[in-house]
């Protein structure tokens, strides 16, 4: 049988020889040798109480500054003198079958999250169609009291003339009764002839399909 590689193995050390390990070289790199994490190297050295660099010591060191070694104190009760160092199992590869369903998952996953897009794009569109169509509606009614307020004035001038004229006939009706008419018409353009309320009951009532 072909050996394993070093960090494949697990290591037997102990306090004198993991504390001079730790003051070599980066953590990270000493536990990229014995086939463990970074996190899991200082645990196992604080699991034993060995001191190790604080952050910054190596680049301190490299750049000739002056840096803190701590000194490995007298074992304490109850701490390890000894300890083997398991490297962490390499993941096993994904079966084949295992890979299409991830991928077939994803995809779906995926075609969900754009038909969510999409609906919230719809419905954001939706909401200001009817928004605009609302406005264009409150538009219409600002037009309508302006046209209202002109015939009201024409309206008032005729009268005045018809009582000069007398209420002759004119085509099929008497003048008063085309005056009546008028008046009908022009008051239907009051956007507020059912108060502020009714105004905005007809806006509200506006849809995108209005």
């Amino acid at each position: 049988m072909a050996d394993l590689p070093v960090h494949q193995k697990a290591r037997h050390v102990n306090r004198e020889e993991l504390y001079t390990l730790v003051w070599q070289k980066p953590m990270s790199r000493l536990a990229e040798e014995f086939g463990i994490g970074g996190n899991g190297l200082a645990k196992i050295c604080d699991r034993m109480d060995v001191p190790y660099p604080l952050r910054g010591y190596w680049a301190k060191k490299e750049a000739g500054k002056p840096v803190v070694v701590f000194k490995l104190l007298p074992r304490k009760d109850g701490i390890p003198q000894v300890t083997d160092i398991h490297p962490t199992p390499p993941k096993p590869a994904p079966l084949p079958e295992a890979e299409r369903s991830a991928t077939v998952a994803a995809a779906k996953v995926e075609a969900i999250a754009r038909f969510l897009r999409a609906s919230r794009m719809r419905a954001a569109r939706r909401v200001k169609e009817i928004d605009d169509k609302r406005w264009n509606k409150l538009c219409e009614f600002a037009a309508n009291w302006e046209q209202r307020d002109r015939l009201l004035v024409l309206l008032v001038e005729v009268e005045k003339r018809v009582f000069d004229e007398d209420d002759i006939i004119v085509g099929d009706s008497a003048l008063s009764d085309w005056i009546a008419w008028a008046k009908e018409r022009v008051e239907a353009l009051d956007p507020l002839r059912r108060g502020a309320a009714g105004m905005f009951d007809t806006i509200s009532k506006v849809s995108q399909w209005s």
